[in-house]
């Protein structure tokens, strides 16, 4: 089994994207190598917890970014994009609960990282933000986009001010207009 690592090639090019896709290979690597080293099982179950709860934020975060869409290939998008993200939460899901069983979850984590990097995932953000830059919500390369540092993350994702008004807030556009 060999670690998966980041690849210049799993790039969308917004870099506050490629950096959360980076940091997620990397927490995926981290579980690969501690598998490899023969770590205990309370181990691993434990990052694939800190893996799970990465994943759940950043889901969290990149469908509060889709729920901007409105056109109809947006819509078609978000719905197809957020199927991923449950199959995503459900195969580590499941990928835990066989190492909390004491099984071998090794076909199941090599499953995990290819569907975060070769398969649709990335390629959905590819193109989740091209729809979110055709209905102008993102221009330029970082579009003002941030995340704060790990340790000051609370549960809901942050947005710089210089970015469009959260979703939730009441500015925000509603479904259907624009």
């Amino acid at each position: 089994m060999s670690v998966p690592e980041w690849d210049d090639s799993y790039r969308i090019g917004l870099p506050v994207f490629d950096n959360e896709h980076k940091e997620l290979m990397g927490r995926i690597g981290s579980v690969f190598r501690a598998v490899e080293a023969g770590e205990a099982t309370d181990e691993v179950v434990m990052l694939i917890d800190d893996l799970l709860d990465r994943f759940v934020r950043h889901i969290a975060w990149e469908e509060r970014w889709m729920e901007r869409l409105t056109t109809p290939a947006g819509v078609e998008h978000r719905n197809l994009h957020k199927s991923g993200h449950r199959e995503l939460i459900s195969r580590t899901a499941l990928l835990r609960e066989r190492y909390a069983q004491g099984g071998d979850g090794r076909a199941g984590l090599e499953d995990l990282a290819f569907l975060l990097t070769l398969s649709e995932l990335i390629q959905l953000d590819y193109e989740m933000v091209g729809l979110l830059r055709r209905e102008g919500y993102l221009s330029g390369e970082d579009a003002g986009i941030v995340l704060p540092p790990e340790q000051h993350r609370s549960r809901e994702p942050a947005f710089d001010s210089r970015s469009r008004p959260e979703p939730e807030g009441p500015s925000a556009p509603k479904p259907g207009t624009a």
